[in-house]
């Protein structure tokens, strides 16, 4: 259920505006145009969703793609210390797949599981403990990448 906030929040990400704000797109057939919202951090009973604040946490032993900054400024976390954190860059898929993975290798991690689709890559990574594991969704556009990481 935690992830299901989560979830949400990277939906609405992708919406997102910049500081404070979130915006419902308009459609393609004559819809009304773009609406911008303030957005409060979102609690779900599990943990929080912020937007505009530039505090973004990685799972533990991640670090962010070099060069990368955060994307619409997005963060979450939930109450039993997990996390997720956006970023944007200027970058190929392949490469920004290859530094997380390298990251999670260094940790004795296992890909469990990859799904591609068009322009969209997900993974998840197991810790070796047995305490969770790490989702990676990871999107090109043009010449710039886009995506979360989520997990502990």
């Amino acid at each position: 259920m935690r992830e299901t906030g989560l979830m949400a929040a990277l939906l609405l990400m992708a919406c997102g505006s910049g500081e404070g704000q979130a915006v419902a797109r308009g459609g393609d057939q004559g819809s009304p145009a773009d609406v911008v919202t303030p957005q409060a951090p979102v609690r779900d009973g599990v943990g929080e969703t912020k937007f505009g604040d530039d505090n973004q946490q990685y799972p533990k032993g991640f670090s962010p793609y070099p060069g990368s900054r955060p994307a619409r400024n997005f963060s979450a976390s939930t109450y039993d210390g997990g996390t997720a954190a956006s970023f944007e860059v200027e970058a190929k898929v392949a490469d920004v797949i290859a530094h997380f993975r390298k990251q999670a290798e260094a940790q004795g991690m296992k890909i469990t599981g990859q799904v591609e689709g068009g322009s969209t890559t997900i993974f998840v990574a197991d810790r070796p403990d047995g305490s969770g594991d790490v989702k990676f969704t990871i999107i090109q556009s043009g010449n710039r990448v886009m995506g979360a990481v989520m997990g502990k």
